[in-house]
Formats: structure tokens, sequence, C-alpha cells
């Protein structure tokens, strides 16, 4: 009897054991769940401007530069979300005789809301050939919808409140 039984639970586990090695040599596999959709917004640059109250000495643009008091940059979100990023800042500056590129983190703006970052609190001489060239890049759990819209280069000194 006790033969028996174990005889019994031997096939039991054999068949077992080939059932589970034929499903997965040969069976289908259980499929990945899709990831889960991430949230969707839109930074993107609106302008880049020179902080003070006049662009001083645009004489220097005939020679081909530009001075400006200091660089702000307005990001705005025309998204759904709030979301924040990284503002990256790219100049050539005459002073140093060489391209610059300044970082900012800019903190999560609401949907459909601007934001004035003060990037470069110093005069700055720039080479306007270069231009000034601003882009944000979303940072965080969201998707930027509109990547196009991202960068912005101007070539012009322009202030806060003035086109």
């Amino acid at each position: 009897m006790k033969r028996m039984k174990r005889a019994f639970k031997a096939s039991i586990l054999a068949s077992i054991l080939l059932s589970a090695v034929f499903s997965v040599c040969y069976g289908q596999q259980p499929r990945p769940l899709p990831p889960a959709p991430r949230p969707s917004t839109d930074l993107y640059i609106s302008k880049i401007y020179g902080t003070g109250t006049s662009c001083p000495c645009p004489e220097l643009a005939a020679a081909g530069a530009l001075f400006m008091n200091g660089i702000a940059v307005i990001v705005a979100n025309g998204g759904a979300m709030a979301a924040g990023g990284t503002l990256k800042l790219t100049f050539f500056d005459l002073s140093a005789g060489s391209t610059q590129t300044r970082s900012v983190n800019v903190p999560p703006i609401a949907p459909n809301t601007i934001s004035d970052v003060l990037v470069i609190s110093t005069p700055t001489l720039i080479k306007k050939s270069s231009g000034i060239k601003a882009e944000i890049n979303v940072t965080g759990w969201a998707v930027d919808v509109n990547l196009a819209n991202n960068v912005m280069t101007v070539n012009t000194c322009a202030l806060r409140g003035v086109d």
C-alpha cells in the first residue's frame, strides 16, 4: 500500500514537472503589461530679454555685439499639468572669448502660466551673430508634447514688456 501511494505521488509530481517544463519551453509566456501613460505638458520658451530699463550701447549692435545688463527668459507652460525643467542658455561671451553655457533649474510652472527666469545677473557682452540660445527640457515624470517650441535663439536685445 505504501508503495502504491509513493508511486502515485511520484507520478503526480512527474506530471506536474513535465507540464511546467512543457509550458515554459513550448507554451506562451505571459505578456508584460504596457507602461502606464505618462502625463503630458508643454513647456516652451516665450521670450529672451535683457534686464534693466534699456538695452545699453545700441551702437555695439552695428559692430556685431550685444551688451546686456543681465539675461532673463520667460518660460511658459501651455500644457494641462504643472511641470518644471532645466533651462540652458548658450551664448558667445566676447569678454571671455568663448562659448558659455548656463543651466538653471526651473520650478514647476502651473498650466497656462509663465515664469520669468533670471539666468545671468551681471553685464554681458555677447557676439551678435551667435546670438543667445535658450532651451527648456522638462524634468520629472511628465512628457513634453511639443519639443519644437523648446528652443529659441535671438540676435537682438529686447526688454521684458517691449517687443
